[in-house]
């Protein structure tokens, strides 16, 4: 495997990645949850091969003499100064701490979504906040007595 190959197609991955993160926030603002199921396997299949190609590259490091990790590349790159490879690099990792804070937004927008369906599924039965309590469990748990009920 040659760096630069790998580098390449790094870049490519997460800059699908940062696509679908994309499409997957404005699925989740619209509350579109069919599409945003489609776009997590796609979602899942390319973390998948971000991983497979960090591994290859890994073990190119390891089989170069560096350390097998982020800092083993930062080291190669240093010491046999390939400019072009640095720039790629240095792009790579900008764009994947987009990626991670598009994934961290997303995960926001999926809790939110998921509180409000609590608290309708909550409104349906007849619950109220005042109703619930924290369990041992560290859940919640209702009081135990029908809304409207008649306690003699």
């Amino acid at each position: 495997m040659g760096t630069a190959i790998s580098i390449e197609q790094e870049s490519h991955t997460v800059g699908r990645l940062i696509e679908i993160l994309e499409q997957e926030q404005s699925c989740l603002i619209q509350a579109d949850f069919e599409r945003v199921q489609a776009l997590l396997e796609e979602k899942s299949t390319l973390l998948q091969s971000l991983n497979l190609l960090s591994q290859e590259r890994y073990q190119w490091l390891s089989a170069a003499g560096y350390p097998a990790n982020e800092s083993g590349m930062s080291d190669w790159l240093k010491e046999n100064r390939e400019h072009a490879l640095q720039t790629s690099w240095l792009t790579m990792q900008q764009a994947l701490l987009k990626a991670k804070e598009l994934n961290r937004i997303n995960g926001m927008l999926i809790n939110k979504h998921f509180t409000r369906n609590q608290q309708l599924l909550g409104a349906l039965r007849g619950q109220t906040e005042s109703d619930q309590f924290y369990g041992p469990s560290g859940q919640t748990t209702s009081n135990g007595r029908p809304r409207g009920a008649v306690i003699a």
